[in-house]
Order: structure tokens, then C-alpha cells, then sequence
């Protein structure tokens, strides 16, 4: 039987999480704000599968 590698970039899980940033300008009290957004993402080194 063959061992596989795990994936270094996820962890042998598959996916990553995505942080963007968000800046968002509120005009009637001159403010603004962050907010993150994450987002579940397919990895792209080894395409979803977790090992190499």
C-alpha cells in the first residue's frame, strides 16, 4: 500500500480560507470601516484532494 504526502499549503484538508478587506465609507457622519470577509476556497496546489 502507498502512503501519500499531505498537502503543505492546507494541511491535507483541501480548501484555504480567503480573507479580503472591505473598506466601507459612510458619507452622512464622514466615517468609515472595515470589514472582513472569508471565503472558503479549493486549493490550488494539490486541487482539492489533500495530498500531493
Amino acid at each position: 500500500m502507498r502512503k501519500f504526502k499531505k498537502c503543505k499549503s492546507c494541511n491535507g484538508r483541501g480548501f484555504i480560507f480567503e480573507k479580503t478587506v472591505d473598506l466601507k465609507i459612510n458619507f452622512s457622519n464622514f466615517g468609515y470601516s472595515f470589514r472582513e470577509i472569508g471565503m472558503k476556497m479549493q486549493c490550488v496546489k494539490c486541487f482539492g484532494k489533500g495530498v500531493k
